[in-house]
């Protein structure tokens, strides 16, 4: 499983004679929201189109010219909400215990934000979902990038992406992150995608199967990973 590399590594697992929690971690009261910041986007262009709709044409032709046209790139907001929302529930049904979740955290200070990050035995994992429909394939050449395509389309900077949100995410927590991106709804090889590079490319079923795996990284470090992570990257309404 190939990671983001970074000086410094992940802790080395406790002892046997060391003690270590049995719970998750007590965190903040940053709430777990998948998706908020996607519906929050979708609202705000919503709401801005309806008043400019109702402005131009009047109330009662504004609401109907609005709702006989919706724009895609509104539309586009709600359904990669749906996706998220969809993923996290998936997550938190199928990883069990020794898996911490987080869903929809921002950078401080930047509009963007991680869809799921999820501190695992064998690591941290920042997660970016995607929505689409059509087969997902990557294209592959000698001394050349991985491209990924998406129903025909080049989507390569979806990886490049998550990618950059891994690198962040490693430079606050000072440790090993494994980027990926998780296709839900998608029209996915029966083998799978494997991975462009170093972000690995999975469905929701293959994404938890990764996170389960047992791994080096003791309860006492998930525990202290899960309380940077609280403190450092807010949840979408704080």
């Amino acid at each position: 499983m190939e990671s983001r590399r970074y000086p410094k590594s992940v802790p080395p697992p406790t002892s046997p004679t060391q003690a270590v929690p049995t719970t998750r971690p007590v965190l903040g009261d940053a709430p777990q929201v998948a998706g908020e910041s996607a519906r929050q986007e979708h609202d705000r262009r919503r709401t801005k189109r309806l008043a400019r709709d109702r402005d131009h044409y009047g109330q009662l032709l504004g609401t109907v010219v609005s709702q006989l046209n919706t724009p895609s790139h509104e539309t586009a907001w709600a359904t990669g909400a749906g996706g998220e929302e969809k993923l996290a529930e998936c997550l938190a049904k199928a990883c069990g215990p020794d898996v911490i979740l987080f869903h929809d955290r921002r950078f401080p200070g930047r509009r963007a934000n991680v869809d799921h990050l999820a501190v695992t035995p064998r690591g941290v994992w920042v997660i970016d979902t995607k929505r689409y429909r059509g087969d997902v394939h990557v294209e592959r050449k000698l001394l050349r990038p991985p491209k990924l395509t998406i129903a025909g389309r080049d989507q390569t900077k979806l990886v490049d992406g998550v990618r950059r949100q891994a690198d962040h995410v490693a430079e606050l927590l000072g440790v090993d992150v494994t980027a990926a991106l998780c296709f839900v709804d998608a029209d996915l090889p029966l083998g799978g995608l494997g991975s462009a590079g170093d972000v690995q490319l999975l469905s929701p079923r293959r994404l938890a199967k990764q996170l389960r795996r047992s791994g080096p990284v003791s309860a006492e470090t998930r525990a202290d990973l899960a309380t940077k992570i609280d403190a450092g990257l807010p949840g979408a309404r704080h």
